[in-house]
C-alpha cells in the first residue's frame, strides 16, 4: 500500500502542504518573497480589485490574527511592497494598496509559481480544467456559496 492511497481528504491536506513547501522554496530561492508574504501581496491586490482593503479584511483572507496581520502588513510596507493610506471620510480607516515595486514582486512569483504548478500538473497528466472545476468548487462551498 502506497502512503498516497488513503482518503482522500489527507490526500488534498498532504498535496498542498507539499505545494506551500514547494512554492516558499521556490520563492525563497528566487525573489525576496516567502510564500506568505507573496499570498498577502496577491490578497491586496485581488481584494483592491473590489475597493479598499483594511488590514483586517487581509487576516480574515490568509487566516491571520490582526496583530499578525499586523507584523506582516509592516515587513511589505518596510520593503517598499505596499502603501497604507487614509482613506477620506472614513475617520481613522487605513486601507492597503500595492506599490509598483509589489505588484512586481506578484508578476515574478506568480509567473515563477504559476510555471512550477504547469510543469507538475504536465508530469502527473493532469489537465488544468479537470483540476480547476472542482477546486473551484470546494472553495465556494466552503465559502457558502453554491454546492
Amino acid at each position: 500500500m502506497s502512503p498516497y492511497d488513503a482518503e482522500p481528504a489527507h490526500q488534498l491536506h498532504v498535496l498542498v502542504s507539499r505545494l506551500d513547501r514547494n512554492a516558499d522554496q521556490r520563492l525563497r530561492e528566487s525573489t525576496d518573497l516567502t510564500y506568505q508574504k507573496f499570498l498577502a501581496l496577491l490578497t491586496v491586490r485581488r481584494l483592491g480589485e473590489a475597493g479598499p482593503v483594511t488590514q483586517r479584511a487581509l487576516a480574515d483572507a490568509v487566516g491571520l490574527t490582526e496583530a499578525g496581520a499586523s507584523r506582516l502588513v509592516g515587513s511589505l510596507r518596510d520593503a517598499g511592497w505596499t502603501d497604507v493610506r487614509q482613506e477620506p471620510g472614513t475617520g481613522n480607516r487605513r486601507s492597503l494598496v500595492l506599490t509598483g515595486p509589489g505588484s512586481d514582486q506578484v508578476d515574478l512569483a506568480l509567473q515563477l509559481l504559476e510555471g512550477s504548478f504547469a510543469r507538475l500538473l504536465k508530469a502527473a497528466d493532469v489537465e488544468p480544467d479537470e483540476l480547476a472545476g472542482p477546486v473551484g468548487r470546494l472553495l465556494a462551498a466552503m465559502d457558502g456559496g453554491p454546492r
